[in-house]
């Protein structure tokens, strides 16, 4: 049997009340990054904790936004290690850090121009997945077009 269309708008509206329950439970924000520090996903929940917009901050690179001196370290946590590891252990691609980045909002909950921010210290977690770029097929399983 096929799902009609109802059926499909219900299981799109509870995929997106979940997605609200993840970011509750989180008490955080989602940020996607590249190795090169692109931002390129951040869930629009990031404005209660920065002051700073979905918008504002997708398709810029972290390091604008984020305190001169914790680049290097930043840096060093985007980047992925491919040297030996002991047989039957796999590369550890969790990372654990804390950084400063710009906030915008103001200790009475307004939002204030990017030149004023203040330097707010995030604990950032998350994992490294490493996106082979020879490999023909997507994360999703599809073939991938060729390039012309």
């Amino acid at each position: 049997k096929l799902p009609d269309a109802g059926d499909l708008d219900i299981e799109d509206e509870m995929k997106a009340q979940m997605n609200c329950f993840y970011l509750k439970a989180l008490d955080g924000f989602v940020m996607v990054l590249t190795d090169d520090g692109d931002m390129i996903y951040i869930s629009d929940n990031v404005n209660k904790y920065m002051g700073l917009t979905q918008f504002e901050l997708t398709g810029h690179s972290v390091f604008d936004f984020t305190h001169p001196c914790d680049h290097e370290e930043m840096r060093e946590m985007l980047t992925h290690r491919n040297g030996l590891v002991k047989k039957g252990k796999e590369q550890n691609t969790q990372r654990s850090f804390f950084v400063r980045m710009k906030c915008t909002l103001t200790s009475r909950g307004r939002t204030m121009n990017i030149k004023s921010a203040t330097w707010k210290v995030l604990h950032c977690t998350g994992h490294i997945h490493v996106y082979d770029t020879n490999s023909n097929q997507s994360q999703c399983g599809y073939k991938k077009p060729p390039m012309t």
